[in-house]
């Protein structure tokens, strides 16, 4: 029986920014940007170059750099609302 990873703090994505590593997707691999929305099952990037990108978590592995360390994360972890997985962690 697989065990479900979970993260292991709270994430709160908007505003920090991201590096799409794989997708589904080929055409989004190696966008960055900043999150600005994120919904259930999407998150939504700010590109350098001002267009707007919308990425489904799902089938995604996202790069987060934070306090001077990268960190992957897998999109399927962060599926659901914000509200609720901060509630979860």
């Amino acid at each position: 029986m697989r065990r479900k990873r979970s993260l292991k703090k709270p994430i709160v994505l908007h505003g920090r920014q991201l590096r799409i590593v794989k997708s589904f997707n080929l055409a989004l691999e190696g966008i960055k940007g900043i999150v600005v929305e994120e919904t259930k099952k999407t998150i939504v990037l700010k590109r350098e170059d001002g267009r707007i990108t919308r990425v489904p978590k799902l089938g995604s592995l996202f790069e987060l750099s934070y306090d001077s360390k990268r960190y992957l994360i897998e999109g399927g972890l962060l599926l659901g609302r914000v509200e609720r997985r901060i509630k979860r962690a």
